[in-house]
């Protein structure tokens, strides 16, 4: 099986076909270690998503047909409710990048598809926390750069993309990543933007594909009132689609990453 080279620098066009080809090569070996490790996150991000639409089917659907009936909802209880599902999506999500980046790193570094499954495992275990950790704080930035200034936080997505690869293969802290993030993309903004964007619309395309399954038993069936089989059937569906979007994107930055470094590692070996 042909596996990419990790050690060169890349166009944009190669970088994506790497994250693919990546994706494609390594999916059987990195989904059973999400199975493994993220299947308890995985089905409480299905439940808590089935409970919360289910609860608040009427809410939701008042909502989207007059906006401003909100004003007289319960909003701390709705928002308290999102928080949850929205917690238990991060958990689920840094599980998957921390096994992607980990697996990426490994491979990597023995260059053979023979991986030390106990160093992936370590290096999941140890920088898991970190990740959650750093999801929270990013999350935090970028509602301020909105909030005060929206280009600011615009501008915070782009360097915040690359700190979870540069956590978990350099194991700096928050900020050291942040400021390492920015110096790595130092002249090649327009780049990663393109890349973010490329992915952005990549994934809206794999969401669009797992909810036809719903959007045609939608045409067929009448149904006045969802029952909670059927979010549990199509909210499964659609995070496999989910999981599937999250490999690939965070395959595509990891390569994107080792991109960076390999002109940086190249000169400390000649130096």
């Amino acid at each position: 099986m042909q596996q990419i080279n990790f050690d060169n620098q890349k166009s944009i066009n190669t970088i994506l076909k790497d994250g693919v080809l990546f994706t494609n090569n390594n999916f059987k070996n990195i989904i059973q270690l999400v199975i493994k490790y993220g299947i308890i996150p995985f089905l409480l991000t299905i439940i808590a998503q089935t409970w919360f639409f289910n609860s608040h089917y009427e809410t939701i659907l008042s909502i989207q047909q007059n906006p401003e009936s909100i004003y007289g909802l319960n909003i701390k209880e709705l928002i308290g409710n999102v928080m949850i599902v929205n917690i238990i999506q991060l958990i689920l999500l840094s599980v998957i990048i921390v096994i992607v980046y980990s697996y990426m790193i490994e491979l990597r570094k023995n260059k053979t598809e023979d991986i030390n499954y106990n160093n992936i495992i370590e290096k999941v275990n140890r920088n898991f926390a970190a990740v959650i950790l750093f999801f929270i704080i990013s999350l935090i930035l970028i509602s301020l750069g909105f909030a005060f200034f929206i280009l600011p936080g615009f501008i915070l997505i782009i360097p915040i993309s690359l700190i979870s690869i540069v956590r978990v293969n350099e194991e700096k802290s928050f900020f050291q990543s942040l400021n390492r993030s920015f110096k790595l993309i130092s002249g090649k903004w327009h780049v990663t933007l393109i890349i973010i964007l490329l992915l952005f619309f990549i994934n809206l395309g794999i969401g669009f594909l797992f909810q036809i399954p719903e959007t045609i038993f939608r045409a067929m069936v009448d149904i006045e009132r969802p029952s909670i089989l059927y979010f549990s059937v199509f909210f499964f569906i659609a995070g496999i689609g989910n999981v599937i979007s999250i490999i690939l994107s965070f395959s595509t930055i990891g390569v994107y990453y080792f991109s960076l470094i390999s002109k940086e590692e190249k000169y400390l070996t000649n130096n």
